[in-house]
């Protein structure tokens, strides 16, 4: 949590279809949105704050904001579109910088970087859509089943998840060039799942890299899927 008597913090709501609401003052009301759909958390918002007229995320400058705390997730709040958009303003922010977030949201060239790093990665490959007769690719994969498949640039494990044999991996290579142009396959590792946070500190005036304490995920479902991440009781985190 932030310290309130050491910051003034001003809640940001940016709704799925990217508007950005924006209240007047300071220590504004975010409220609880449990048990609420998006529709009904903008109105309570609207409700118990006074917003900016004409609100948009080009007012953010006038704001005179010391920096910005993203609490954003997948799409655009990850890829280094909104930390370029800060930058351009000068608004100082927390998290990973534009290329760094850019990266890290491409699956296939992360892991093309990690394997230039020397780190161990499964086989994999990615598919474009223009370019690919999925049936045909599915039966002559130069991969071997089973197979994990998700959206290259995709967040939150959503249209992701594991084929055993060319028939499944047919049937979710579709439906993800339904949404999607681009779509990353990987031999499927089976193991202990880790997730390990990193952050930096100053250290004699230079930054420093550091690993918070490795957490272990073990979902209920059948992998950490979109209903194991954000469901109440979906998953173990040790």
């Amino acid at each position: 949590t932030i310290d309130r008597n050491i910051y003034q913090v001003l809640p940001i709501y940016i709704t799925p279809i990217g508007e950005w609401i924006i209240p007047t003052k300071y220590e504004a009301i975010f409220p609880d949105p449990k048990d609420s759909n998006e529709a009904e958390f903008l109105n309570e918002f609207k409700k118990q704050n006074e917003i900016l007229n004409h609100s948009d995320k080009h007012l953010l400058p006038s704001l005179k904001l010391d920096a910005v705390f993203i609490g954003l997730h997948g799409g655009q709040g990850e890829n280094g579109s909104v930390q370029g958009f800060l930058e351009v303003h000068g608004l100082p922010y927390t998290g990973s910088g534009v290329m760094a977030s850019a990266l890290a949201m491409d699956k296939y060239r992360s892991n093309l970087l990690f394997e230039k790093a020397g780190v161990p990665v499964a086989p994999f490959l990615e598919l474009e859509k223009k370019d690919t007769d999925i049936k045909r690719m599915a039966l002559q994969l130069p991969i071997s089943y089973p197979i994990f498949i998700k959206p290259t640039l995709g967040g939150s494990s959503v249209n992701t998840g594991p084929a055993k044999n060319a028939e499944e991996a047919i049937k979710l290579i579709e439906k993800v060039f339904v949404m999607e142009d681009r779509v990353f396959l990987q031999e499927l590792v089976q193991g202990t799942e880790l997730s390990i946070g990193v952050l930096e500190k100053k250290i004699e005036g230079k930054w420093q890299s550091f690993p918070l304490v490795a957490t272990e995920i073990r979902p209920k479902s059948e992998f950490f899927d979109f209903t194991a991440k954000y469901t109440k009781g979906g998953s173990e985190e040790i």
